[in-house]
């Protein structure tokens, strides 16, 4: 008997040493991996990442990350970090992680002093957001899910008392170790904000991620923005305006080749409601093709670069900078005959209905062109076409000459005119002007609706199938 408890307190001591050394090895693996991830993370450009300290202890560790973007926002995340094999700490659902990981790293938000000066009254409205914490759980293998939960508040806040109901937020993203492919989600259930001077609400927000580095260091893949609902309203005194938006959907795809990347984003919504006039519903997608990729990495790192010296500039000052660089990157983002197309731009009203679409390709073969902005238009071919409902282009026509009409009659001291005057003299006014449009074969009247096409080549417009000249755009003002 005394053998075999000595036997048991040997493996347990054996057990415990192990489990010590473990931890130890672990805690380590852990450090190795948190500073790997912010050295890949800075290589962004944009978002500086800085590591201000990692004291290392037995159980768990401590660690300081400064976070910069530039003109926008300084601030540290504070790191709990908590070692595997059986990391001992609780999860954002206050489940605790039996399973074995790396490590389990809670994450807090320390603002600075003049952020928090700054920021006052909304931290005195929601002191909530101190006590915001992610979790993140690094596998053996390095992989991750970070965990995100805001939870739901309702209050009233400030001198106007807006009453407010926020439903909560949770996401959650998964990574490779490498840090080159990310997939995440995010959902909001619902926001509601009412005061006296307007209100607005929100229901179910969804979004989701699902990209990978491909070609050059960029990102690949797809995302998804859905919101069930918008209602906007503002009041100035009597009056009241709103806006609705029922069923927004977006979707963009990003896709590399061997040398070329291409975008895709398409947009449907079931309906808008404006001051009352219903729309819907309606669309918009959109192609760029053959992007040159290479051209395209150098300058995400290169406005990266630009960003840093961002700190001080006015808002003109950094245009300026952007615009140059765009400038600069253009003739080499073109050498691949890139391609943009408007696809399909779809409204449906009560007054009829709206059509379009249009593209503009690059010649990349035309090198003097690209390389000189005064003979860039020779490389470049573009078409555009459109269809319009009789009925709806004539009461677009007419309400913008209802304000043209009663502005005139202010501006030359004319008594004022009655609504049936004004609608009168606009409706006359509109179909002047759409015969005119006519008459120079600007538009063209078929089946009930107005068309247009257009296209250019080589310096030239022509409309409808027939070059337009300066004198067909004189008098239309």
């Amino acid at each position: 008997m005394r053998k075999f408890f000595l036997t048991v307190i040997v493996l347990i001591c054996l057990a415990g040493a192990l489990f010590a050394g473990s931890t130890y090895w672990f805690g380590m693996r852990a450090e190795q991996q948190y500073l790997n991830t912010i050295q890949q993370a800075s290589q962004a450009g944009y978002i500086q990442l800085t590591n201000e300290s990692y004291n290392r202890g037995f159980f768990q560790s401590e660690a300081r990350t400064a976070v910069a973007i530039p003109d926008l926002v300084n601030l540290t995340l504070v790191h709990v970090v908590r070692h595997g094999p059986l990391p001992l700490c609780t999860s954002p659902e206050g489940k605790c992680q039996l399973k074995p990981l790396l490590a389990v790293i809670e994450t807090s938000v320390e603002l600075s002093p003049e952020t928090r000066v700054e920021l006052k009254e909304v931290f005195d409205e929601f002191p909530e957001i101190v006590s915001l914490k992610s979790y993140t759980s690094l596998s053996l293998s390095g992989d991750g899910v970070t965990q995100l939960s805001i939870p739901p508040v309702q209050k009233t806040v400030g001198k106007e008392k807006v009453a407010i109901i926020w439903k909560g937020l949770t996401g959650k993203v998964t990574f490779t170790g490498d840090l080159k492919e990310f997939k995440g989600v995010l959902n909001a259930p619902g926001l509601e904000a009412v005061g006296d001077d307007g209100d607005i609400r929100m229901t179910n927000l969804q979004s989701a991620f699902d990209v990978r580095e491909g070609i050059h260091g960029l990102f690949f893949g797809n995302a998804t923005f859905d919101l069930e609902l918008l209602e906007v309203g503002e009041k100035e005194g009597p009056e009241e305006t709103r806006f609705s938006m029922k069923s927004l959907k977006m979707r963009t795809k990003s896709e590399g080749a061997t040398d070329t990347v291409s975008y895709t984003m398409n947009m449907q919504f079931d309906k808008v409601v404006a001051d009352g006039t219903s729309y819907g519903p309606g669309g918009f997608q959109m192609e760029i093709r053959k992007l040159d990729a290479a051209a395209l990495a150098k300058l995400q790192r290169e406005i990266g670069e630009l960003q840093a010296e961002f700190p001080g500039r006015s808002p003109k000052e950094i245009n300026q900078m952007m615009l140059a660089k765009y400038a600069e990157a253009l003739p080499a983002l073109m050498k691949t005959s890139p391609e943009i197309e408007i696809t399909e731009v779809k409204l449906k009203t009560d007054e009829g209905d709206f059509l379009g679409k249009a593209k503009i390709a690059v010649d990349g073969s035309n090198a003097a062109a690209l390389t000189n902005p005064l003979f860039l238009l020779s490389a470049v071919t573009a078409h555009a076409e459109l269809t319009v409902t009789d009925r709806l282009l004539k009461t677009i026509l007419q309400a913008d000459f209802e304000e043209d009409v009663i502005e005139a009659a202010k501006e030359t001291g004319q008594a004022e005119l009655s609504e049936e005057e004004v609608k009168a003299l606009a409706a006359s006014k509109s179909a002047t002007r759409l015969a005119e449009l006519i008459e120079k074969n600007i538009l063209v009247y078929e089946d009930g609706n107005f068309k247009a096409s257009a296209d250019y080549q080589a310096g030239t417009v022509t409309l409808n199938g027939r070059p337009v000249t300066l004198q067909d755009m004189q008098g239309l003002n």
